[in-house]
């Protein structure tokens, strides 16, 4: 068991110097397809409907499971470079930097097409990259080190999509979109680069059976586990709840409490990002402390609390001071349930099938995110927000008694 200095040591410590250029590294290409792709699609008057279209390029984010495991069975032959998971890393960040040099070039109104083909391309390598990131990651990381190195992922992953995202859209306003495709292009061949200096993990490879085999082996070595049905649908759960109260976030914000985009926008770049930071941070330091299970009970519950606070919000109406500190403390909940997970994930991956099995865990985990926006909008239009916030708070515990069913599994 770690003590605060101990773990303030590991934050700082150069193993974990790795996990911070991962992170930065998956997180930079992931604005691109999101945030980043909007705003240049919007500065360039494409129609309003093609961008609500184009947002269909981050799919493969959701279903990179499909193909992972071939990145776990194989790897890219690379002069002077025979670790399996960095020769991917590689390989895929000079393939999005050449992606985004092409991107420097088109012009959206007239190669839409282009625009869109090349963005979907740019969602599947990084995509791709996540997978065999995640597998690094959870090879690399000692368990006492997963707590620490889950928030410091975290912390990277964040900040990179801050900068490609927030702080790249400031460059834009100066030096135009082509000059910013090619610094980020630059910025990949750097992160390139920095990978191969990185330190090798011990890989395990499954090497039995042939092609058909190696694409189901990762699926049918966790199903045939005991309580594998359970796991996933706690998985399922666990998150359903935040993804619910948040899906339609900036229209309560908007529309309920009357702040301006500005005061949105403060919201999410500064109040948000703090927050999970913090969350993430000591969800990280507490983890080796007090257990896995109860990190992710008590996370679970805290997260659950936060909804009340947005029951009062939608009760009294206004207030800036009150929003704040209600997107604070569940941005923070979010960040330690978020650390917490991860680790269950790591614990749970077999190190032949890491990249699969994380992938797997992901794309369940995202299900929620996926299906409670509609949901939340039908109790709001029959029974107001309040009524809908305080759904989210009762449909967190479901999650929380799965959890206790595996308690068993996770302590032992």
């Amino acid at each position: 068991m770690l003590n605060l200095k101990q773990s303030l040591q590991q934050i700082i410590s150069p193993r974990m110097l790795m996990v911070y250029i991962l992170g930065f590294v998956s997180g930079f290409p992931l604005a691109f397809t999101a945030s980043t792709l909007q705003a240049w699609l919007t500065t360039s008057n494409v129609s309003l409907f093609s961008i609500g279209l184009l947002t269909l390029v981050g799919l493969p984010y959701s279903y990179k499971f499909i193909w992972a495991p071939l990145l776990d069975r194989y790897k890219i032959p690379l002069p002077l470079l025979t670790h399996k998971r960095k020769s991917w890393i590689v390989v895929f960040q000079l393939l999005l930097a050449g992606a985004l040099l092409f991107l420097s070039k088109t012009q959206p109104q007239q190669q839409l097409w282009l625009v869109g083909c090349v963005g979907l391309f740019i969602a599947t390598v990084s995509a791709s990259m996540d997978v065999v990131i995640d597998a690094y990651r959870t090879e690399y990381l000692t368990g006492d080190e997963r707590g620490i190195g889950a928030a410091s992922f975290t912390f990277a992953y964040r900040l990179a999509m801050l900068v490609s995202g927030g702080v790249g859209l400031i460059y834009v306003d100066h030096h135009g979109w082509p000059s910013f495709f090619v610094l980020c292009a630059l910025i990949m061949l750097v992160g390139a680069f920095v990978v191969c200096f990185l330190a090798k993990t011990k890989e395990q490879h499954d090497v039995s059976g042939n092609f058909i085999a190696s694409l189901i082996n990762p699926f049918k070595q966790f199903l045939t586990r005991k309580q594998a049905l359970t796991i996933l649908l706690f998985i399922a759960c666990y998150k359903f709840a935040e993804g619910y109260i948040l899906s339609l976030a900036t229209t309560f914000f908007l529309n309920k409490i009357h702040l301006s985009l500005t005061q949105v926008g403060v919201l999410f770049k500064t109040v948000s990002f703090a927050g999970v930071i913090v969350g993430a941070y000591l969800g990280g330091v507490l983890l080796p402390k007090i257990g896995l299970y109860k990190s992710l009970m008590y996370f679970g519950v805290f997260q659950a609390s936060t909804c009340l606070l947005y029951v009062l919000l939608a009760v009294v109406g206004h207030g800036y001071a009150l929003t704040a500190v209600t997107v604070g403390l569940e941005t923070m909940s979010s960040g330690m349930s978020t650390t917490a997970l991860m680790v269950y994930f790591m614990s749970l991956c077999d190190k032949r099938y890491t990249g699969t099995q994380f992938a797997i865990f992901t794309a369940v985990m995202v299900i929620g995110r996926v299906v409670s926006g509609p949901i939340a909008g039908v109790v709001v239009i029959n029974y107001g927000w309040a009524w809908m916030f305080f759904s989210g708070f009762v449909i967190s515990f479901p999650a929380l008694y799965m959890l206790k069913k595996l308690r068993a599994s996770i302590e032992s």
